[in-house]
């Protein structure tokens, strides 16, 4: 939690010029708006600008996926690729754990997009639903 704002005053500035009165207002408007809107307990998806996707992957017979790739239409470069969920087709939630450990943002692609090649922890020769979270 955000602490408790206190509003800037000119008050608090005794040899401050008079004109940075003036930028106080707005200042302190932006500051209480700012605090109380991070203190509602906003998500990622109001918060971070980010990308979700969902596609089927296949593993072969030694749990390996050939390349999962998509467009990414966020702004800036991305430094996190995150699995949201992780479901077999058959809708069999997974239990054991599994990280991806490869993935890069192609630049060369336009729009850009991300190249994920490797998920550990997978099941071989089994077809998942997976949820990506790229932020």
């Amino acid at each position: 939690m955000i602490p408790v704002f206190r509003r800037f005053s000119i008050s608090d500035y005794p040899k401050a010029p008079e004109w940075l009165a003036n930028m106080f207002g707005p200042l302190n408007v932006f500051a209480e708006t700012t605090v109380t809107t991070l203190n509602k307990n906003l998500t990622i998806g109001q918060n971070v600008q980010g990308l979700k996707f969902t596609t089927p992957v296949t593993t072969d017979g030694a749990g390996l996926i050939s390349p999962v790739v998509f467009q990414y239409t966020g702004g800036g470069q991305p430094n996190c690729c995150l699995i949201g969920q992780i479901r077999k087709s058959d809708g069999t939630a997974i239990t054991a754990a599994y990280a991806i450990t490869d993935w890069y943002l192609n630049l060369n692609s336009n729009p850009f997009s991300v190249v994920i090649n490797k998920i550990v922890g997978l099941d071989p020769s089994t077809r998942y639903e997976m949820t990506f979270l790229v932020l």
